[in-house]
């Protein structure tokens, strides 16, 4: 790539800001002209220059994966709530008591702690340390989560290909569906008798 002038570096940055018109990102860097269509016009030409649109691929890209990598780490900490379990944050003895696992044995699973609270009761020479804690809420992640995933999305018939199917074979698309729908419901029921 070429050295490209400041403008033209400009002109990149608002054309993907003004969600790729070139027309306001001519606009906005140049400061227009008296016709809309002289606008358009320059902003086109603009664009055609190979370097501008080196500049525009190589700045989307960043900008994309910087999306993706947000839109990773949502998903991330959405599972982290989403699949918390109670027995990941307790310890057993043979006696079966039952304690808190240390802060520093825990991991991810720490960030699913909603509150928690130790209390100290003392009774002459004897003090009960007790640890209360709360997950948050695993629904909303699960649904947000199967949302994003396409789960409970029902197969979608494209128009005109309606009219086509018999009666029978929308009934049968129904039937999958829904027992598709039960099938997560139960293995929700299982995951939380657990």
């Amino acid at each position: 790539m070429k050295s490209v002038d400041a403008r033209h570096q400009a002109f990149a940055l608002s054309y993907i800001a003004n969600n790729f018109n070139a027309t306001e990102a001519y606009r906005e860097v140049y400061g227009g002209t008296p016709s809309k269509r002289g606008d358009n016009d320059s902003g086109s030409n603009i664009l055609n220059n190979p370097d501008v649109q080196e500049m525009v691929a190589k700045l989307t890209e960043k900008y994309l994966s910087k999306f993706e990598l947000a839109a990773q780490n949502v998903m991330r900490e959405m599972s982290i709530m989403a699949f918390s379990d109670i027995r990941d944050y307790m310890k057993y003895d043979e006696a079966g008591n039952v304690a808190f696992k240390s802060s520093e044995s825990l991991g991810d699973e720490a960030r699913a702690i909603k509150k928690m609270r130790v209390k100290e009761v003392s009774r002459g020479d004897n003090t009960t340390r007790t640890i209360e804690f709360e997950l948050h809420d695993k629904n909303k992640p699960m649904e947000m989560i199967s949302k994003a995933m396409g789960l409970f999305k029902k197969p979608a018939i494209p128009e005109g290909e309606k009219d086509k199917l018999s009666e029978t074979q929308a009934k049968a698309s129904d039937v999958a569906y829904n027992k598709r729908i039960a099938m997560i419901a139960d293995k929700r029921k299982e995951n939380n008798g657990k």
